[in-house]
Parts: C-alpha cells; structure tokens; sequence
C-alpha cells in the first residue's frame, strides 16, 4: 500500500470548521487515508500544525484541543522523526532546487523513509522535485 506525506495545510483545513469548502475536503480526504492506514506525518508537521493552531488562528485554538488532535494523529498515522543527517540534505535540496528550507526538510525525510506522495495544497512548493507525486486533495 502506498504511504502518503500529508502535509500541514491539509491537517489544518482538516481540523479548523471555517464553514470553506476546504475544511470538509481536507477532512475527508484524510479521514479516508487515515481508515486505509497511508497517512504519515513528519513530526515537523505536528510542529507546525501546533504553531499555527496556537499562534496564527485568531482566536487561538485551546491547547487541550490541540494535544487531542496531535494525539489522534500519532496514534493513527505514522510519524516520522529526522535526524541531522536529514538536515543537511534538506540543504542541499535547498540549494539545488530553491525550495523553502522546511519543504526542503520534508522532502530530505521522505527520502528517507521512501515516502514518494504528498497530499498538499501547495502544489509549486515541489514541482522542482520530479522524484515526488504532489497530490493537491482540495
């Protein structure tokens, strides 16, 4: 079965109800990666989705909710840790190809694991990077 990255924005449309045609897509989408067991998750997403819940949704999203979702997520998706040796790829995937250090940092951890597909909105992010299916659910 093929393993699919789902990337931060689609955890988020998945989790914040702003009443957008994104929220339920998003929700579905990995409500039915998640019964079919391909979702997996870089750790720097659970970062991310925990910063931008607490930080840049206004009003902030309660903590206890927070730690309910990442709970949710760790014990249905696989999570993939990175080390230093990750981090010095995602640098030179950044200078090869230009790509946002982060979306570099993701790539660099799903070569890693041999993780080839990735669910996000973001489409341009990764065009550069050939090796990857950039599928955008929304």
């Amino acid at each position: 079965m093929t393993k699919i990255l789902v990337d931060t924005n689609i955890l988020v449309y998945a989790a914040i109800d702003d009443g957008s045609n994104k929220h339920n897509k998003a929700k579905e989408f990995l409500l039915q990666k998640i019964t079919e067991n391909q979702v997996v998750l870089s750790i720097q997403n659970i970062v991310e989705f925990s910063r931008i819940l607490r930080e840049k949704i206004k009003p902030a999203v309660d903590s206890n909710l927070v730690n309910q979702y990442i709970s949710g997520f760790c014990s249905n998706c696989e999570i993939l840790s990175y080390s230093h040796e990750t981090v010095i790829k995602a640098n030179l995937l950044n200078t090869a190809f230009g790509t946002h250090f982060f979306d570099s940092l993701l790539v660099s951890t799903m070569q890693e694991n041999n993780i080839f597909e990735i669910a996000t909105e973001n489409e341009k992010d990764f065009e550069k990077i050939k090796t990857l299916k950039v599928l955008n659910p929304l």
